[in-house]
C-alpha cells in the first residue's frame, strides 16, 4: 500500500470492508492514542487494555464516521470514553491507584527508555505528577490541548460540548494544575 494514501481514501476502504486499509489507520494512529490514553488513565497496563477497546470500538464503528472531523479526532473522543470507562471500572473495583509509575515509564515517544527518562528534565516531572493530580476531565483537556496540540473546536467534538465550555473548562484546569504545582515548590 502506498505510504501516503489519502487519510478519506483509506476510512473510506475500511467503511467498505477493506481489512488492509483499517490495518494502516491503525498503524498510523496506534502510538497517539496510546499517548493520550496512558495520560488519561496514568496506568500503561490501564492504557493499553483502553487502546484495544478504541481499535475494537472504531472497528465496530466505522460506518458512523461522517468525515466532519477528522478520523483521529474521532479516534481521540473513542479514546476519551474508553478511558473514562476503564477510571469508572477501576474506581469500581476497588483498584484505583494514584500512582505516577504509568507514566513514570512511558516517554513522550511512547518507548519507556530510562536513559531518555532520567535526562527529563525536572519541570516536566513536576508537570506530570501535578497531571496526575488533576480530575480526569481536567486531565483530558490539558492533555488534548497541550500535550496533543489539538484546537479547540476539535476538542469541543471529542468531549461533546462547545467550544466556550472547552475554553473555560481549561482556563480552570489550567488554573488548578498551576496552583498544585505551586504547592509542589519547595
Amino acid at each position: 500500500m502506498d505510504a501516503v494514501v489519502d487519510e478519506r481514501e483509506l476510512v473510506a476502504r475500511a467503511q467498505e470492508g477493506s481489512e488492509e486499509a483499517f490495518t494502516e489507520l491503525i498503524d498510523r494512529y496506534h502510538e497517539r492514542i496510546y499517548r493520550v490514553a496512558v495520560r488519561i488513565v496514568h496506568d500503561v497496563d490501564d492504557a493499553q487494555e483502553v487502546v484495544q477497546e478504541v481499535f475494537v470500538r472504531a472497528v465496530q464503528h466505522i460506518g458512523r464516521f461522517d468525515f466532519r472531523a477528522s478520523f483521529y479526532t474521532w479516534l481521540v473522543s473513542i479514546t476519551r470514553n474508553a478511558a473514562f470507562d476503564a477510571l469508572r471500572g477501576t474506581q469500581r473495583r476497588g483498584r484505583f491507584k494514584q500512582t505516577e509509575d504509568g507514566l513514570d515509564r512511558y516517554s513522550a515517544d511512547g518507548v519507556g527508555d530510562p536513559v531518555e527518562a532520567s535526562q527529563e528534565s525536572e519541570t516536566a516531572v513536576k508537570v506530570r505528577k501535578a497531571l496526575l493530580r488533576l480530575k480526569p476531565r481536567d486531565r483530558t483537556l490539558i492533555v488534548l490541548r497541550e500535550y496533543e496540540g489539538l484546537q479547540y473546536e476539535e476538542i469541543a467534538r471529542v468531549m461533546g460540548c462547545s467550544v466556550g465550555t472547552i475554553e473555560s473548562g481549561l482556563h480552570r484546569a489550567r488554573k488548578r494544575l498551576k496552583t498544585i504545582l505551586g504547592d509542589e515548590r519547595p
